[in-house]
Protein backbone atom coordinates (compact mmCIF):
# COMPACT_ATOMS: atom_id res chain seq x y z
CA UNK A 1 0.00 0.00 0.00
CA UNK A 2 2.80 2.35 1.06
CA UNK A 3 4.32 1.39 -2.62
CA UNK A 4 1.17 2.66 -4.44
CA UNK A 5 0.88 5.79 -2.38
CA UNK A 6 4.54 6.75 -4.05
CA UNK A 7 3.47 5.98 -7.45
CA UNK A 8 0.14 8.16 -7.04
CA UNK A 9 1.66 10.99 -5.19
CA UNK A 10 5.70 11.32 -7.01
CA UNK A 11 3.97 12.38 -10.51
CA UNK A 12 1.76 14.40 -8.44
CA UNK A 13 4.39 16.39 -7.24
CA UNK A 14 5.97 16.87 -10.32
CA UNK A 15 3.28 19.07 -11.59
CA UNK A 16 4.14 21.92 -9.52
CA UNK A 17 7.80 21.73 -9.81
CA UNK A 18 7.11 21.90 -13.75
CA UNK A 19 4.83 25.17 -13.36
CA UNK A 20 7.28 26.47 -11.73
CA UNK A 21 10.04 25.44 -14.52
CA UNK A 22 7.74 26.78 -16.80
CA UNK A 23 6.97 30.25 -15.49
CA UNK A 24 10.71 31.21 -14.79
CA UNK A 25 11.89 30.16 -18.35
CA UNK A 26 9.26 31.96 -18.98
CA UNK A 27 10.10 35.16 -17.59
CA UNK A 28 13.68 34.61 -18.19
CA UNK A 29 13.18 34.81 -21.85
CA UNK A 30 11.20 37.51 -21.58
CA UNK A 31 13.89 39.24 -19.88
CA UNK A 32 16.52 39.06 -22.12
CA UNK A 33 17.35 42.08 -23.53
CA UNK A 34 16.49 42.98 -26.98
CA UNK A 35 13.73 42.68 -29.79
CA UNK A 36 13.49 39.37 -31.14
CA UNK A 37 11.97 40.39 -34.28
CA UNK A 38 14.45 43.30 -34.66
CA UNK A 39 17.17 40.48 -34.52
CA UNK A 40 15.29 38.37 -36.99
CA UNK A 41 14.28 40.53 -39.25
CA UNK A 42 17.09 43.19 -38.93
CA UNK A 43 17.60 47.17 -38.67
CA UNK A 44 16.74 47.65 -41.85
CA UNK A 45 12.88 46.29 -41.54
CA UNK A 46 10.00 48.59 -41.95
CA UNK A 47 7.79 48.92 -39.06
CA UNK A 48 4.87 47.48 -41.17
CA UNK A 49 7.29 44.35 -41.70
CA UNK A 50 7.89 43.61 -37.92
CA UNK A 51 4.29 44.50 -36.53
CA UNK A 52 3.31 41.49 -39.07
CA UNK A 53 5.56 39.14 -37.56
CA UNK A 54 5.09 39.96 -34.15
CA UNK A 55 1.33 39.02 -35.08
CA UNK A 56 2.98 36.20 -36.62
CA UNK A 57 4.46 35.29 -33.65
CA UNK A 58 1.63 36.41 -31.38
CA UNK A 59 4.31 38.87 -29.60
CA UNK A 60 1.87 41.49 -30.18
CA UNK A 61 -0.22 39.92 -27.58
CA UNK A 62 -0.56 39.90 -23.76
CA UNK A 63 2.02 37.69 -21.58
CA UNK A 64 -0.76 35.84 -20.09
CA UNK A 65 -1.56 35.07 -23.64
CA UNK A 66 1.54 34.41 -24.66
CA UNK A 67 2.74 31.84 -21.80
CA UNK A 68 -0.45 30.26 -22.65
CA UNK A 69 0.49 29.95 -25.91
CA UNK A 70 4.12 28.78 -24.85
CA UNK A 71 2.35 25.95 -22.81
CA UNK A 72 0.25 24.63 -25.34
CA UNK A 73 3.19 24.57 -27.92
CA UNK A 74 5.56 23.54 -25.15
CA UNK A 75 3.00 20.44 -24.89
CA UNK A 76 2.71 19.09 -28.55
CA UNK A 77 6.11 19.37 -28.58
CA UNK A 78 6.52 22.44 -30.36
CA UNK A 79 9.59 24.52 -29.25
CA UNK A 80 9.28 27.40 -31.81
CA UNK A 81 11.69 28.43 -34.01
CA UNK A 82 16.02 29.00 -33.73
CA UNK A 83 16.25 33.06 -34.69
CA UNK A 84 19.69 31.85 -35.47
CA UNK A 85 19.79 28.58 -37.04
CA UNK A 86 16.44 29.30 -38.62
CA UNK A 87 15.84 25.85 -37.72
CA UNK A 88 12.41 24.02 -35.38
CA UNK A 89 14.35 24.53 -31.90
CA UNK A 90 13.67 20.64 -31.01
CA UNK A 91 15.74 19.49 -33.80
CA UNK A 92 18.77 22.33 -33.22
CA UNK A 93 18.38 20.66 -29.67
CA UNK A 94 18.74 16.97 -31.29
CA UNK A 95 21.61 17.77 -33.30
CA UNK A 96 24.05 19.31 -30.11
CA UNK A 97 22.15 16.39 -27.92
CA UNK A 98 22.79 13.71 -30.44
Amino acid sequence: MERFKFVLYRPLQMIPVLFGVSVITFILVQMIPGDPVRIMLGSRASAEVIAATRAQYGLDQPLLVQYFYFIVNLLQGEMGRSIIYRAPVLEVVGERVA
